[in-house]
């Protein structure tokens, strides 16, 4: 994909993003690491926000306010296996002036390899993971022709692999092979720790918008700390893009993310949410030990 050196140069981006990543031979380098993944497209980058930026996203999410309810409940009212609180950001929150902005989901793209809708709609989530928490089940955030993307930051300092609250990277197996654990979700109060015993899930019940209910082999990719300061962006457009969350381990505080989707505005518009002058992605806030998503 070509790299458009005039977002490079956005303004709003100077102001969020490390210099070093708004370079053309950084940027097109980033495409090239994407582009050369052999399943879901994605990219891990680290210290993503200049210094300043990310200690006042980290400050402002220590003290926001989060719901599970909104979060963790299905409209019907049942719990979903997926542990964390939310706060639907909006133009109040440190962050918004970027997270909202048209330059900001053209370079997420164009790092990724993913297509922006026509019309879209800005879905960005702050959330908090409990130091406790079970963890998220496998899912995808994709929904076809509506979102083309998923970015998760990470405002958690001095996190290590040893808190749990681990990203999960997991891509579906045409073949049933021996040695996968099987698994359904029926008590999503059960916290996740299967998800650290086994390379193989088998399992009926991955995440929402999967028809039918025969049963699916998921191999285990990737797991990626959520440092602080760290960037996952992931096409969804063409991949699903299966991920899950790994419980926390009782560190003492609270992991923190943003997580950012491209949606398009005519399907996904909610009154929560307000619309985005042009582009999406999702961003995540998670609490654990401080460290998204779909």
């Amino acid at each position: 994909m070509v790299v458009d050196t005039s977002i490079l140069q956005s303004p709003v981006l100077a102001r969020w993003i490390d210099p070093k990543y708004l370079s053309f031979p950084k940027a097109r380098s980033l495409v090239e690491v994407a582009a050369a993944k052999p399943d879901a497209h994605y990219l891990v980058i680290d210290d993503f926000f200049s210094s300043e930026a990310a200690d006042r996203l980290r400050v402002s999410l220590e003290n926001m306010q989060f719901s599970e309810d909104l979060d963790r409940r299905a409209p019907g009212g049942n719990l979903l296996p997926y542990d964390s609180a939310v706060k639907f950001a909006d133009s109040s929150d440190v962050g918004w002036e970027l997270f909202s902005d048209p330059a900001w989901h053209t370079y997420l793209a164009t790092l990724v390899g993913a297509r922006l809708h026509p019309e879209r709609h800005s879905m960005i989530k702050l959330r908090r993971h409990r130091a406790d928490a079970g963890g998220f089940w496998i899912h995808s955030d994709a929904i076809a022709g509506v979102r083309s993307l998923v970015a998760i930051a990470y405002f958690n300092p001095h996190w290590n692999r040893e808190d749990g609250g681990l990203l999960q990277i997991w891509r579906e197996d045409g073949l049933s092979a021996p040695g996968a654990v099987e698994v359904e979700i029926t008590n999503p109060e059960v916290p996740l720790h299967v998800l650290t015993k086994s390379p193989r899930i088998r399992t009926r019940t991955p995440g929402e918008r999967i028809p039918g209910r025969r049963p699916r082999d998921f191999v285990l990719v990737d797991q990626i700390v959520p440092e602080y300061n760290r960037l996952f962006v992931c096409n969804i457009e063409v991949h699903p893009g299966w991920h899950a969350v790994t419980p926390s381990r009782r560190r003492g505080d609270h992991q923190f993310a943003a997580a950012s989707a491209s949606e398009r505005a005519a399907e996904t518009a909610s009154s929560m949410i307000p619309a985005a002058p042009a582009t999406t992605p999702l961003i995540n806030p998670r609490r654990g030990r401080r460290a998204p998503s779909g």
